[in-house]
């Protein structure tokens, strides 16, 4: 009778500290954070974040039970737009039209305008029949509306640089209606694209991984500063069978997202740096921050496993998509230096916050065909059919 009770009070003992034990790892994960570095460790998978980053992947966590999933849309295209380029010149007026005509039925659209000071200009786009037909969402920005009112001692070139980062918070309330994102620069064109063809491998290339948090299709010309998210490198030899790859580096010109994702990003992350990059009128910083904020993410608020892939690029053939490279490019090249201090001043803010999911080298480290770091990026040659018979 004695030893049985030792024993049984042995386990109760040991299930109490274990409780205690996983009580306590609760109540750490949710506590006031001070200034020094903590680590979170789940099922061993000892991911170590700073400060700021374990305050916004914990809202992460809570943010979840008020995201309501049900009877959602599969996709809200959004673009980002110069009105008076658009009402006076004929080429990116017909290039939004194009695009709303191409994606057809599969996407709705929200657009914002965040240079118009000729309100006509926008109210002439938003009565088109195209854009009334298919935008859920048609006016200028908020923030170029507080951009006007903005210190008149900032230069010109400042005054008139609205980082698109400063405008993602105005689609939040549109996003718990979707389940994905595309977003697109105004100079991109989708006039060659195979939409449902880019869903597809999307969802199936990593299958029975969840699809990856981030993707991109690749820019058919050779325009970007790195040509690992352009066609041409992918489109001789072997490379030329993959139809997707992980990489560590997505770019803002036209990436798809998954939408809870997104709106944690811009409610949690870009909320601490929307202020600077607005000030400066520059953010280079976002893109290179979301893939590594993605991995925590996946891994520590959604359960993926350490072997899942946060980002993509989506190297499919009929997946590709066009730069036109209009005038916002040209204006930042003329004022090159004092863009890239500018730049350099968000840069600081995101490395402060972020440290460890800035990854400022995305020439080398984050690229999937770079001679050292590429082979560790998963590449896919075939989609799973399981997968694809599934999508309906």
């Amino acid at each position: 009778y004695i030893g049985c009770s030792i024993l049984f009070l042995l386990i109760v003992t040991l299930h109490i500290g274990r409780n205690l034990n996983v009580q306590t790892t609760a109540i750490n994960l949710n506590k006031t954070f001070s200034s020094s570095t903590i680590s979170l460790i789940e099922d061993e998978r000892n991911l170590v974040v700073q400060d700021i980053e374990s305050e916004v992947i914990i809202q992460g966590r809570n943010d979840q039970s008020f995201y309501i999933t049900s009877f959602q849309k599969d996709l809200l295209c959004i673009t980002f737009a110069k009105a008076h380029i658009i009402s006076q010149n004929s080429s990116p007026h017909e290039t939004l039209l194009s695009n709303m005509i191409t994606t057809n039925a599969s996407c709705d659209w929200a657009i914002l305008f965040y240079d118009a000071d000729d309100v006509n200009a926008v109210q002439t786009i938003c009565s088109h029949p195209i854009v009334k037909t298919r935008a859920i969402l048609c006016r200028c920005s908020a923030a170029m509306l507080q951009n006007n009112e903005r210190n008149s001692t900032l230069s010109p070139f400042v005054r008139m640089s609205i980082p698109k980062t400063a405008m993602y918070h105005e689609v939040l309330s549109l996003l718990p209606l979707y389940r994905n994102v595309f977003l697109l620069d105004e100079d991109i064109s989708l006039r060659d694209l195979d939409l449902q063809a880019l869903l597809r491998t999307w969802a199936c290339a990593f299958w029975p991984q969840q699809p990856p948090l981030i993707v991109q299709p690749l820019i058919a010309e050779s325009t970007q500063l790195f040509d690992y998210v352009t066609v041409q490198p992918w489109s001789t030899g072997r490379l030329s069978k993959v139809v997707a790859s992980a990489s560590g580096w997505v770019e803002q010109q036209a990436p798809l997202l998954n939408a809870e994702f997104f709106a944690w990003f811009v409610r949690r992350v870009l909320v601490h740096t929307r202020s600077t990059a607005f000030r400066f009128g520059a953010d280079w910083s976002a893109d290179k921050t979301w893939c590594g904020a993605a991995r925590n993410y996946s891994v520590l608020v959604l359960n993926w496993s350490l072997d899942s892939v946060p980002c993509a690029l989506i190297t499919a053939p009929g997946c590709s998509v066009h730069h036109l490279n209009t005038r916002t490019m040209r204006d930042k090249r003329a004022n090159r230096p004092q863009f890239r201090q500018r730049a350099r001043e968000v840069m600081n803010r995101y490395q402060a916050l972020y440290p460890t999911w800035v990854e400022e080298d995305v020439r080398r480290k984050t690229n999937p065909l770079d001679a050292h770091y590429g082979p560790s990026f998963k590449k896919v040659f075939a989609l799973n059919e399981r997968c694809e018979r599934n999508i309906p």
